[in-house]
């Protein structure tokens, strides 16, 4: 997000700006994006070789292929251009977001049935991943025939289209000048030029001789290549590899858990591995079904054998595919899912509603929310391609995209008891799905209450931002369009979302409202607690204080110096911040809850006690369940978990004599497990 990209900048910039030898690296990344068989493959062949001869078919690219291209730079100096070819077909949108960045020069091909090509739609992939990367439109006649675009429209709406130009790479026609206006925009990248320490440039060479032999080289053995080639710090080593990353040189994932202990040294290595199981035949006449024997049958060459189980985390980590619960070695891919809609009962009384509203929907999104929530579907079975059923409980939430990505919809309805809290482990997931996408723009539509709408499968809606607007501004109604009735803002949000799930502090204060496009929801971090007899907002002043070793029983890392709740909704909201500390995964039981809870640190077990009391019983249970079911307690210990909770924070707090008086006995009722 914003802050670690500011703060790579800094470190970029301090070490560019050393006097240890700078020169310019003279490296590029080219990116070549369009439809299936508009001639992508074609154009990356024809810029490093105008002499290559197409072939009467050209094989289509699977995943993405990258060619190196040696061009000068204007100046007269060589400039290596890595030129990424990525395959059309809608399967490898998935990996989008991974693969196009910044610092880069973007080429969207179309062909001649210029109905082949949706330009707003690959405008927008440029856009939302690419930052402000220059891009040209490159118009492939094959046909001979000369065809029109609205370019006007299309620049008005997209600043990063530069320019187009037109081809025919058969005969070559137009190819020079295409080749020479190429040249002069990635001359004109910002980056090319900028001066790097003589130590990275070293880096980046021995990283291009290991790649010749391997495709992976884990980051422990990257810190000692660094060591020998004149680094000392390891943040300057990151820096190293996320510049590089940024240039298509290797594959460098800092923020992704599992990734960020190696370096993919091969990016198609990586990208054509994976899509060995997403475009096989088998695999895909069974909707994006596989199981281990399917990846010990596709990845039996060398690296692949060896490295299985790196790879098929790697699709997990991707939100390529997950593994049925309960159902070990089997494993469901869901962009391959079948397009139509199950059938399936539904009770449409009394239901909760809400719909988030895309200007632009990336293709990954709902697959990515369906692996998020892929332990709570219904029967294992209750998914298709833009649809799922899960449940919590006796909740049951009916989650459907529509199948367009501009000005596209992700409605949401729940039934049966518990119902907010099913929608807020929905809304907070599909939250984090959305921040993670720097430019995206979502809007939150909340369903009216009133006398007419209550109930209706098509109530009339509210936005999110509307209300909030009006909440700040101590404006309590808003008018519904369709009963005219003055409807209370409050419970407009009450009715909705439970205080929200706060999934990591320090993630949250990466979140900056002016380059992210995404609006806050009732389930984001920027919701405000509001008291109810003054309805003024109020905070609770949460900051940090890490202390302790790794090894510490009380807990490495914990938050302290909370003010005393002075509302439910406040101590509901710190219940369910303090929860998200303990490590929960799918081998929790109630004894190792327990425990954690019993050894947790004094300060913690003090918080914690207090904003029971506090929230009192209903409320409390509320905050446990969304904490700790959003965290991924299984759903068998979900029932029993606030007393066992209450339980392990009394028994730590009496083990230190720091019950307060009167609590003796649990004054939560009796454990349930």
């Amino acid at each position: 997000m914003w802050r670690d990209h500011y703060e790579s900048q800094k470190i970029l910039d301090f070490y560019f700006n050393s006097q240890r030898d700078p020169k310019p690296l003279y490296e590029a990344k080219l990116l070549i994006i369009g439809e299936g068989e508009a001639g992508k493959t074609s154009l990356a062949k024809k810029l490093k070789d105008e002499a290559y001869e197409l072939e009467l078919k050209e094989k289509s690219t699977e995943g993405i292929d990258v060619l190196p291209w040696e061009v000068p730079h204007l100046d007269g100096t060589p400039m290596r251009v890595n030129i990424w070819d990525f395959g059309g077909q809608e399967i490898y949108h998935a990996t989008h977001q991974f693969f196009l960045t910044k610092r880069s020069l973007y080429l969207l091909v179309a062909e001649d049935r210029k109905e082949h090509t949706d330009f707003y739609y690959w405008l927008k992939v440029a856009e939302t991943f690419g930052e402000n990367s220059p891009l040209l439109i490159i118009k492939n006649e094959k046909r001979g025939d000369p065809f029109n675009i609205d370019e006007r429209a299309l620049r008005g709406e997209f600043a990063n289209l530069k320019d187009s130009f037109s081809t025919n790479l058969s005969t070559n026609r137009g190819l020079d000048t295409l080749r020479s206006e190429i040249q002069k925009y990635l001359s004109s990248l910002d980056h090319v030029r900028e001066n790097v320490p003589s130590h990275w440039a070293d880096i980046r060479a021995v990283l291009e001789n290991y790649s010749q032999s391997r495709n992976i080289l884990e980051l422990r053995d990257y810190f000692d290549l660094c060591r020998q080639n004149g680094f000392s710090d390891e943040k300057e080593m990151l820096a190293a590899s996320q510049f590089l990353h940024d240039l298509g040189i290797c594959l460098h994932f800092q923020k992704v858990r599992f990734l960020k202990k190696i370096l993919i040294l091969k990016p198609e290595w990586a990208t054509g591995t994976l899509y060995k199981v997403l475009d096989n035949p088998d695999v895909k006449a069974d909707f994006g079904r596989f199981n281990d024997d399917t990846l010990e049958q596709l990845w039996d060459e060398d690296d692949e054998s060896q490295m299985r189980d790196e790879l098929l985390q790697l699709m997990k980590e991707f939100a390529l595919c997950y593994e049925i619960p309960g159902c070990k070695g089997r494993y469901i891919a869901p962009q391959l899912l079948e397009k139509e809609r199950l059938d399936y009962p539904w009770d449409d009384s009394e239901n909760l509603i809400l719909s988030y509203h895309y200007t632009f929907k990336p293709k990954a999104i709902f697959p990515q929310l369906i692996v998020a929530l892929h332990e709570q579907i219904e029967q294992n079975c209750r998914v298709w391609k833009h649809g799922m059923v899960i449940t919590n409980g006796s909740a049951r939430a009916e989650i459907i995209e529509d199948d367009l990505y501009r000005n596209a919809e992700i409605k949401i309805r729940v039934s049966g008891s518990n119902k907010r809290q099913l929608l807020t482990i929905v809304g907070h997931e599909l939250d984090k799905i959305n921040r993670s996408y720097d430019r995206l723009t979502t809007e939150v539509l909340i369903p009216c209450n009133c006398s007419q709408c209550k109930g209706s499968q098509n109530p009339h809606t509210y936005t999110w931002a509307n209300l909030n607007r009006r909440q700040a501004n101590g404006i309590a109604t808003v008018q519904c369009d369709i009963s005219y009735e003055d409807v209370n803002v409050r419970r407009l949000i009450d009715d909705i979302a439970e205080p929200q799930p706060r999934d990591d502090l320090d993630k949250m204060e990466k979140v900056d409202p002016r380059q992210s496009g995404a609006t806050a929801s009732p389930f984001s971090p920027t919701i405000n607690i509001y008291n109810r007899n003054d309805n003024q907002p109020m905070t609770t002043n949460i900051t940090q204080n890490h202390h302790g070793s790794g090894d510490n029983v009380a807990g490495d890392k914990t938050v302290n110096n909370y003010q005393a709740p002075q509302t439910p909704e406040a101590a509901q909201q710190i219940i369910q911040e303090l929860l998200k500390q303990l490590k929960i995964d799918e081998q929790t039981t109630a004894a190792k809850l327990q425990t954690q809870v019993t050894f947790k640190d004094l300060e913690w077990q003090q918080t914690l006690w207090a904003a029971f009391k506090n929230a009192g019983p209903e409320l409390a249970k509320s905050a446990v369940g969304i904490a700790l079911a959003s965290a991924g307690l299984p759903g068998a210990i979900a029932a029993a978990a606030f007393n066992v909770v209450v339980e392990g924070v009394r028994g730590g707090l009496e083990n230190r004599g720091a019950l307060p008086p009167g609590d003796d006995e649990n004054p939560f009722g009796e454990p349930s497990f």
